[in-house]
């Protein structure tokens, strides 16, 4: 993989211990970063801003929902090592990448930087 595909949708597998859908949200900015999102199982704590239903994308087996707080800014090369490691998964679909997107910028708990390069990528949001 090069770095011209880490593109919005990309959808891998996360580093941690538990495994969750993590995506790239924002096309790679001059510095080579992107907005990192992922999806983790609904609680009852959970920030509702952006829900994600089961078989919205075939990893998501529980009712889920993006967990903006904790969103991150990786090099798009950091992606493609990732990416390398065999946790490639099927893109997600348009419509929850643009929701996902515009919950990154309305959610209280999505980091203000991430908020920031979101808004920079697509200010019609």
């Amino acid at each position: 993989m090069r770095v011209e595909d880490v593109v919005p949708g990309l959808a891998f597998l996360n580093l941690s211990e538990h495994e969750h859908l993590c995506f790239v949200a924002t096309p790679h900015n001059e510095d080579d970063d992107v907005v990192v999102l992922s999806v983790t199982t609904d609680r009852e704590h959970s920030d509702h801003t952006c829900e994600v239903a089961v078989g919205e994308h075939d990893f998501i087996k529980h009712a889920s929902v993006i967990a903006y707080y904790a969103a991150v800014i990786k090099t798009a090369s950091e992606i493609c090592l990732r990416v390398q490691q065999g946790k490639l998964k099927d893109p997600i679909s348009a419509q929850l990448l643009r929701r996902a997107q515009r919950g990154a910028v309305r959610s209280l708990q999505t980091p203000n930087r991430v908020k920031r390069m979101v808004h920079d990528a697509y200010p019609d949001l």
